[in-house]
């Protein structure tokens, strides 16, 4: 068994310190432009509808391109896009109640702990 070993290997030391600072440095060389075009760029405003709510939320570029994701208030399921299987489900679904135990109930609230 042969063992190739490189002697030639130069070790350079790193401060934390200073990589932080030449770090922080190119950060803030770039213009305030380009750095809330690149957020936008990163960032994909949708909305979801959640029973009788429209909310604005913001999802990663990469989740898939759909205008609006739709979820039952009840059970939490969620359709994307598809507001015809949506209301199907919304005819069809048995739930009573969302999934999990009840924590706090008052005249018009009510939460729900969902997992352990």
């Amino acid at each position: 068994m042969n063992i190739n070993v490189n002697n030639n290997i130069s070790t350079t030391i790193y401060n934390p310190i200073d990589l932080a600072k030449k770090l922080f440095q190119q950060f803030n060389s770039f213009s305030s432009r380009n750095k809330y075009h690149t957020m936008n760029s990163l960032i994909k405003r949708q909305l979801l509808n959640f029973g009788r709510y429209e909310i604005e939320v913001l999802f990663p570029i990469n989740h898939d391109i759909i205008p609006t994701i739709y979820a039952c208030d009840i059970c939490l399921k969620h359709f994307h896009g598809s507001s015809i299987a949506f209301q199907r489900h919304k005819s069809k679904c048995l739930c009573t109640q969302p999934p999990g135990k009840l924590v706090f109930s008052s005249d018009d609230l009510a939460i729900f702990q969902i997992g352990e």
